[in-house]
């Protein structure tokens, strides 16, 4: 039996379409995706990913546990599940995605990155072809020794293809060089040269690159009597003295969540936001001291001691208190008007809780608010960019035909009792300020983490709710209302 196993999945690894698979997901990393970026570009890679590298992570198991394997019921369908889980964990939950990419890093030596990007689950069909293939297609079994080394060598080839599928990192401006009079910046995509100490780049054609300083240690350069110390995230120390008396001239500001979501969002490539300064050299010309501060682009010291952000291409500084919240926050202000409706919805329902016709209202409140959360926590507006916007509206618009009709039904219903109306939209009114309120708190750093402003949207509404159905517990209502009579 371990041998069958054994032998089928080595012959179904060197099957002509599992190897096609994998020369098709190459093609496009290396060539496709730089020739055409493209939605198209950007799937292909992910189904031709999830058909084989299921088999191979099943071929690993079996060579490290034959018997186990052997031995238990549907192993094919537990490892096959677990990498759909793992994919889409992946591409929906930043928190995950950053502690898995984090962890390889460090395993293989190199950085790596895959992009969140939930519209990327549209790819999970072909984890079923694959289980498919793997299960019902005829393949001949040959000889095992053979198949093995063979096996083997292609374990290696979707190894290399794997990491040539993670999105090269972009860590902005990272590194900096002097060379005949001029400064050559380094993003790793683009190189861009400074004629006047750092004041204004243009991109440099030769895109020579330069070499990226250690970042676990504290860097010092030095021109003359002036000596500048820095390390990432850390104030900017300067002395004038041969290093005898050092000051702090410049507090570098930590970076928000917000804003790298902000750089994410707005960005294209893989950007990876990091604490500056990455580098830093003294310009021999004017004397300015350049800094390279990755997605925020360049810091400049002037002689003067006068210190000014200057833009490189896309990367640019942008303060936390001057983002533009509208553009970051769109999707969490409609967000916030749907829970306003969500909440004159519920507290209707409450106030006809014994009439008659109230079960498809309350079915179709359930399901507005389970694609509420849904939304929050697989794909949180502030985070979703590029075409994964369309889901995103796509269940934003959902909700909105959903509740709107309920709402406007329960408000029509209750025109006899303006007082009960007043107070719905009252309720109503301070669930979405009290929604939104968390949210603005973390675009400006004051609530590190998105999930924990998001998390006390929820409780807010949850608190404006219980609240209001103490208030309207047994209000008396005119006429004969019957709120959620499905109004759809």
């Amino acid at each position: 039996m371990t041998d069958d196993i054994s032998r089928r999945i080595q012959s179904v690894l060197l099957h002509p379409i599992v190897l096609g698979m994998m020369a098709v997901s190459f093609i496009n990393d290396q060539v496709l995706q730089r020739l055409w970026p493209s939605w198209l570009t950007g799937k292909i890679s992910d189904f031709a990913w999830l058909f084989y590298f299921p088999l191979v992570v099943y071929f690993v198991l079996i060579l490290l546990f034959p018997k186990r394997i052997a031995r238990a019921k549907n192993s094919d369908l537990a490892v096959w599940s677990g990498v759909g889980i793992i994919f889409s964990l992946m591409k929906t939950l930043p928190v995950f995605n950053a502690f898995v990419t984090g962890g390889f890093t460090k395993v293989v030596g190199i950085p790596v990155v895959v992009v969140v990007d939930p519209g990327d689950m549209l790819a999970l069909p072909s984890l079923a072809a694959s289980l498919w293939f793997w299960r019902f297609k005829e393949i001949p079994l040959r000889s095992f020794s053979l198949q093995l080394s063979k096996g083997v060598l292609v374990l290696g080839l979707a190894a290399l293809i794997t990491l040539a599928d993670a999105a090269a990192p972009d860590y902005g401006v990272a590194c900096l060089e002097v060379r005949d009079g001029s400064v050559t910046a380094s993003s790793g995509y683009f190189d861009y040269v400074s004629e006047d100490g750092g004041e204004s780049w243009t991109t440099n054609p030769e895109n020579s690159g330069c070499e990226q300083k250690p970042l676990d240690s504290v860097n010092l350069i030095t021109e003359g009597k002036l000596q500048v110390r820095f390390e990432p995230g850390k104030p900017v120390e300067v002395s004038v003295d041969h290093g005898n008396t050092w000051r702090v001239e410049y507090n570098i500001e930590s970076g928000s969540q917000a804003q790298e979501a902000y750089h994410q969002k707005f960005s294209s490539g893989s950007p990876v936001f990091r604490a500056g300064p990455l580098d830093a050299v003294i310009d021999p010309v004017s004397g300015n001291v350049i800094f390279a501060m990755g997605q925020e682009g360049i810091l400049v010291r002037r002689p003067d001691q006068t210190w000014h952000w200057v833009t490189v291409g896309d990367y640019q500084y942008i303060n936390s208190h001057e983002l533009n919240f509208y553009a970051l926050l769109w999707g969490e202000i409609l967000l916030a008007v749907i829970n306003g409706l969500l909440i004159v919805t519920v507290l209707g329902l409450k106030i006809n809780f014994h009439r008659p016709k109230q079960i498809s209202g309350r079915v179709w409140t359930v399901i507005a608010w389970l694609v509420l959360v849904t939304v929050l926590i697989l794909f949180p507006p502030a985070f979703t960019p590029g075409y994964a916007e369309m889901i995103l509206i796509a269940a934003i618009v959902l909700m909105f035909l959903i509740l709107l009709p309920l709402s406007v039904t329960t408000l029509v219903q209750l025109k006899d009792s303006p007082d009960l109306i007043k107070k719905l939209l009252l309720y109503a009114g301070v669930g979405v300020i009290l929604f939104m309120v968390p949210f603005l708190m973390w675009s400006v750093n004051l609530l590190p983490q998105y999930y924990f402003a998001a998390g006390f949207a929820v409780l807010s509404q949850v608190a404006v709710l219980l609240w209001g159905m103490k208030t309207l517990s047994g209000a008396p209502v005119s006429g004969e209302p019957c709120v959620g009579s499905d109004p759809l």
